[in-house]
């Protein structure tokens, strides 16, 4: 990160996490909101110091980003990206215990308030739902975001964001219905401002456009679609508990995870290939390091 007029070591590394966890978490229905674990740092890698921080409106002191949607704990890792290749950071994605999922572009060379611009661009769990929100729809992510490139002859090329739901605090939990996602950014080398974030349409689970691709082993995806979910019930729409612990990998046209049920005495590998891509080209970017996967 070059961030302008901080204290920095020379060679601008940065460590980047999310404000951790919060034990109002461990009750099974939905809490509208956390009290702690909301926000999202960015601090010098040698000196410690923080270098800009994002959090929910009304805090005290104040993030440099405030963002009113920012209202549950982010236990997991940030996944950041260096899309340009000029050893700087300039896109994050991280996903929440609401089930929203932030996309966030980094302008090197800002002051701190003016350094990142950010916003939720999908909620898939029931922050969004009318009160009382439905337990089974209390989806929460404690895993990174899977971030793949994907570029097709004559269609618009677009980031693949793989991210499964599962409540990690209560694994033997029945109850909430977990799905598996890949939501498709079709702004992957764009920089958005503020004044467009806050203009976004949120993706939900709802969305017609967010394909449903349970039933089917070829499903095709329409140009344009806001991407696939994948239900993880059994046959005949029963649930059972199955959920993603752990963050998957995409490799080869292929999104690789792992879920677990309380009703196996195994984890459950799953394999999907991503529709439409057979005929493409795809990456994925480890942290500021621009390694293909």
């Amino acid at each position: 990160m070059n961030v302008s007029g901080a204290t920095q070591n020379s060679q601008k590394f940065a460590l980047v996490f999310g404000g951790g966890y919060d034990s109002a978490e461990e009750g099974t229905s939905y809490q509208t909101s956390d009290s702690s674990g909301n926000w999202i740092y960015m601090v010098d890698a040698l000196h410690g110091t923080v270098l800009w921080s994002a959090g929910p409106t009304g805090a005290a002191p104040p993030p440099n980003l405030a963002l009113a949607r920012m209202d549950h704990a982010i236990p997991s890792d940030v996944a950041v990206l260096d899309i340009d290749g000029d050893g700087y950071a300039d896109r994050m994605y991280v996903g929440d215990m609401a089930g929203q999922l932030w996309r966030f572009d980094i302008y090197n060379g800002s002051n701190a308030n003016n350094l990142v611009a950010g916003g939720v661009i999908a909620s898939l769990g029931t922050h969004d739902d009318s009160a009382p929100h439905p337990v089974a729809a209390a989806r929460r992510f404690y895993n990174p975001p899977d971030v793949a490139a994907v570029t097709k002859r004559g269609t618009a090329p677009y980031f693949n964001i793989a991210i499964g739901s599962g409540y990690r605090g209560h694994p033997l939990n029945t109850t909430i219905q977990d799905r598996f996602y890949a939501i498709r950014d079709y702004h992957p080398f764009d920089k958005l401002t503020q004044t467009q974030y806050n203009a976004l349409t949120v993706t939900h689970d709802s969305d017609a456009n967010l394909i449903d691709i349970t039933s089917s082993v070829a499903p095709t995806i329409p140009t344009g679609a806001l991407g696939w979910k994948l239900l993880l019930n059994q046959p005949g729409n029963s649930w059972v508990g199955e959920k993603v612990l752990a963050t998957s990998s995409t490799f080869n046209n292929q999104v690789l995870f792992t879920t677990y049920s309380r009703m196996r005495a195994f984890h459950r590998t799953r394999a999907r290939r991503e529709p439409e891509t057979t005929a493409s080209t795809r990456s994925a970017f480890s942290t500021a390091a621009r390694s293909p996967i």
